[in-house]
């Protein structure tokens, strides 16, 4: 790991960029945020069809290029998602290090 990388603030900016890369726990709406999982969210997402959606049917089939953009998109974030899944256990293993070979002062602070 670059020593630069090993400050407090830049351990943290790594850890807050991966977290909200994936989900913004800011927002509450999970179909809301700008992360993989919630772009997912998105274009998987049916609406609601029962008398308190206010929505009589689900809508029509969709065409082949509407489908496949879709599963484009899917297979895009899902590569971003696992991406990133492999980032966060490479900072985990860096932590370890860190905390196992003393460059990790957890009483410090």
């Amino acid at each position: 790991m670059d020593p630069s990388n090993r400050t407090k603030e830049a351990l943290i900016a790594r850890t807050e960029s991966l977290c909200t890369s994936i989900a913004d726990i800011r927002v509450t709406d999970p179909w809301a945020g700008d992360g993989y999982l919630s772009t997912i969210l998105r274009a998987v997402k049916m609406a609601d069809s029962s008398a308190h959606a206010n929505v009589p049917q689900l809508e029509g089939v969709h065409d082949y290029a509407t489908t496949a953009q879709r599963e484009g998109r899917i297979r895009e974030q899902t590569a971003g998602l696992v991406r990133t899944t492999q980032e966060i256990s490479t900072l985990i293993r860096d932590l370890q290090e860190l905390w196992l070979f003393g460059g990790l002062d957890t009483l410090g602070e």
